[in-house]
């Protein structure tokens, strides 16, 4: 196998926030919400590159995943 020739999935990750400021007076309050890997892709971001003759070996199997979605709510209070 020729380096440099084999290559995993492309990251690929989509994320959004919304969010809205509320006045009163001198206070300002903004509420947010942030969605992150909005289509819940999971391309493969670390491989096993043990390799072994053994049958049963564990090469190129993934060790780790794009987190999947999550939505996260929060605040922001000025005065």
């Amino acid at each position: 196998m020729e380096p440099n020739t084999v290559f995993g999935d492309r990251l690929n990750q989509f994320d959004l926030r919304f969010a809205r400021l509320f006045r009163q007076n001198r206070y300002r309050f903004q509420a947010m919400v942030d969605i992150y890997n909005v289509f819940n892709a999971a391309p493969v971001l670390a491989y096993n590159t043990t390799f072994s003759t053994a049958a049963t070996s564990e090469w190129l199997h993934p060790t780790d995943v794009l987190q999947g979605r999550l939505v996260k709510i929060g605040g922001q209070f000025s005065f």
